[in-house]
């Protein structure tokens, strides 16, 4: 199966705090694999699933599990790294531009046209909470209109304070296939300039490579099948699951034998 490889660098600086992460990508049609550390989250036809690698072991704990018509999570499953599966199209580390496109109210106010031959296209918009946003998509014709930047300002509230968020996008076109080189994220107060978060994501070692399908599967990893699987495993006994289900076995011939041994007194007592 022909896959997509890639990294995924990421910087975030908050409150003076800088943590640094890379995770790796595999993308082949539907199924989508995010690898950080020694956790990976995939996305495939039929749900998601979460397993974490046990080095002491060396066998993989599945971590969570969902099929795609039973839980949001399922859908989405990688939400808070929609830059590193959706570089060309994320816009936060939640939304894509497919979802702010479908606000509860969109309303295109005006488009220019830059000598670079960029255009921006000023936009109001209402979300489903009615919180207001003001912004500006700058769009990229030569690139399929891929969007190199976004900025909007959400209004003021009664409990929250007005906050400009803006994006930067830098394409890479030398080759066949468009790629997304960086991704420049801020977010500030509108109203004071402070900058409240600053994320800087690079992307790097695209390739395509031919992949075992299995991999994007729970077999792969030598865990039950999703039919056999936990739907959701709570976070107290995700990592011991299978201990529960031998101790259950475990009970059940327990009482089995329990149960033959007062048969058998029984019997004796009635011979007697």
């Amino acid at each position: 199966m022909l896959t997509l490889h890639y990294r995924c660098h990421i910087e975030t600086t908050e409150a003076g705090r800088t943590v640094k992460k890379t995770g790796e990508i595999m993308r082949s049609g539907e199924r989508v694999m995010f690898i950080l550390g020694d956790t990976r989250v995939c996305k495939y036809e039929e749900g998601a699933f979460a397993v974490e690698h046990n080095k002491q072991g060396d066998q993989w704990l599945l971590r969570r599990y969902a099929r795609v018509d039973s839980q949001d999570w399922a859908r989405n499953p990688f939400e808070g790294w929609t830059f590193a599966i959706h570089p060309l199209t994320a816009l936060s580390t939640r939304d894509q531009i497919r979802i702010e496109l479908d606000a509860p109210v969109f309303r295109p106010t005006a488009v220019s046209f830059r000598s670079n031959g960029l255009i921006d296209l000023t936009f109001a918009s209402e979300g489903a909470e009615a919180r207001r946003k003001n912004g500006t998509i700058t769009v990229s014709p030569q690139n399929h209109y891929a969007v190199v930047k976004w900025t909007h300002t959400i209004a003021k509230t009664d409990t929250s304070a007005p906050i400009k968020y803006s994006f930067t996008r830098e394409i890479d076109d030398s080759g066949m296939t468009l790629r997304c080189k960086s991704v420049h994220a801020v977010v500030t107060h509108a109203e004071t300039g402070r900058e409240l978060t600053v994320r800087k994501i690079t992307y790097s070692d695209y390739s395509t490579t031919l992949t075992d399908p299995s991999e994007f599967t729970l077999n792969y990893y030598n865990l039950p099948t999703p039919s056999e699987a936990p739907e959701d495993i709570p976070a107290s006994q995700r990592s011991s699951w299978y201990w529960w289900v031998g101790v259950g076995t475990v009970c059940v011939v327990l009482s089995l034998v329990v149960a033959r041994i007062a048969r058998r007194r029984s019997s004796n007592r009635r011979s007697a």
